[in-house]
Order: structure tokens, then C-alpha cells, then sequence
């Protein structure tokens, strides 16, 4: 995401609590040359209806659900934890 505003923020972190799940979520700021992901403590199931409310409450924010391989950091299809990676 680009910016938000605190509200949107706040909605977000309501958002969050009401699909619980195995997905760790990542918020990336952009441009991504500028700001470093912050790993928010919660986990998700990124449904199709958490994608949604999440793209109609920031505005240009996409989902993005992928796998991170443990022993090094990096994502990966199908290996490891899974993660929500960038509501941006």
C-alpha cells in the first residue's frame, strides 16, 4: 500500500481478528526500495471474502498469499510456513 489512514489502519487490525487462521501477515509500504515489510503478530486465513473486505478498506491494497521456506528466509510455492505477504 502506498498510504492509509488511521482509520483504515484500525479497520485493518479489525479485519485481521475476524479471520483467524495459519498465515502470518507481512505489510509492505511501498515503494519497496523505500520501507521494509513489517511483520505484524497476528496470523489470517486469507480467504477469498478477507481479500475483498481488505481491498475495499485500503484502497489499492492487494493480497498476496505465499509460502516462505523456513531454513532460509525466502518464499516459495508449496514449502514451509505459510504467509500473507503484502497488503500493499
Amino acid at each position: 500500500m502506498a498510504k492509509a489512514t488511521e482509520a483504515q489502519l484500525r479497520d485493518l487490525r479489525a479485519m485481521i481478528a475476524e479471520y483467524p487462521g495459519d498465515y502470518e501477515v507481512v505489510l509492505q509500504v511501498l515503494p519497496r526500495e523505500s520501507f521494509l515489510p513489517i511483520y505484524l503478530a497476528c496470523c489470517v486465513d486469507p480467504s477469498p471474502e478477507f481479500a475483498a473486505r481488505v481491498a475495499s478498506c485500503l484502497s489499492g491494497a492487494v493480497v498476496e498469499v505465499r509460502e516462505r521456506d523456513d531454513a532460509f528466509g525466502d518464499f516459495d510455492e508449496g514449502a514451509g510456513t505459510p504467509t500473507l505477504n503484502g497488503v500493499y
